[in-house]
């Protein structure tokens, strides 16, 4: 067979895929170039569908189009087991990773790191009277009082002291999502403070312990587990934060 081409630039212009070897990668011009697909046993170029089995497409995936572009398609694709080794690596690291706020340096620990787990950790004291509040173990309560923080940015230590009267069974707008985690958590509440009523009892002990030196004055008003509320809720005030915490520290 005459050889059209320069042997030393286009050693694989003819070239027959072997059975049991890799195949050449297909490419999104295969439709022109099939001399460089010839079936390993018959003299033919590769078919679309052959040569998206090569890229690993099962047989029902359809290209609903031109048999030349169904080879562009096949050659510009990532093939599907690629694409699928690609996404659990991802998962496997996202699995693995910690969230963004939790790599920033905040000085309290330790800090809820969802608003689920924060629920978790502050529904055992929910249901306790005053007395049996003070019973409740130093961390398990400092626990529960910095989960308060972490879900409610609007809430002061100091509303505690003056609620008000009114109370309102509304629920609290801006924290719809607790719904479903722990619906107590928004109503009733007291109009004045914007204190759930449900966590009233847990603040006057938060009060107690800070006036016998108990809770640390940051741990009393808690801007940490804030702020690591609200970086868990914007993504973006989370790298802020993180990054100038991390410069601040190097400098």
């Amino acid at each position: 067979m005459e050889f059209t081409y320069t042997r030393s630039c286009f050693t694989d212009r003819y070239k027959r895929q072997h059975r049991e070897d890799p195949c050449s990668t297909i490419v999104a011009h295969l439709s022109k170039d099939g001399l460089g697909f010839i079936h390993p046993t018959q003299n033919r170029s590769l078919t679309p569908r052959e040569a998206a089995r090569v890229q690993s497409f099962p047989d029902w995936f359809k290209f609903p189009v031109a048999r030349t572009h169904q080879f562009r398609l096949i050659g510009n694709a990532v093939p599907p087991l690629v694409g699928e080794a690609v996404a659990e690596e991802i998962r496997e690291f996202l699995i693995g990773a910690k969230p963004i706020y939790e790599t920033i340096p905040f000085g309290i620990s330790p800090l809820p790191s969802t608003d689920e787990q924060a629920a978790e950790w502050l529904r055992p004291l929910l249901d306790l009277p005053p007395l049996a509040l003070r019973r409740v173990s130093p961390d398990a309560f400092k626990r529960g009082w910095l989960s308060i923080a972490f879900i409610y940015m609007g809430l002061h230590p100091d509303g505690v002291l003056d609620h008000g009267e009114t109370i309102c069974r509304q629920s609290l707008g801006d924290y719809q999502g607790l719904r479903d985690i722990e619906p107590r958590l928004l109503a009733p509440y007291y109009e004045r403070s914007g204190w759930p009523v449900v966590l009233a009892p847990i603040a006057r002990e938060a009060w107690r312990r800070y006036r016998n030196k108990q809770l640390r004055e940051d741990e009393f008003y808690c801007s940490e587990a804030q702020m690591a509320g609200m970086c868990h809720r914007n993504l973006n005030l989370a790298e802020t934060v993180r990054a100038e915490r991390v410069n601040f520290r190097t400098n």
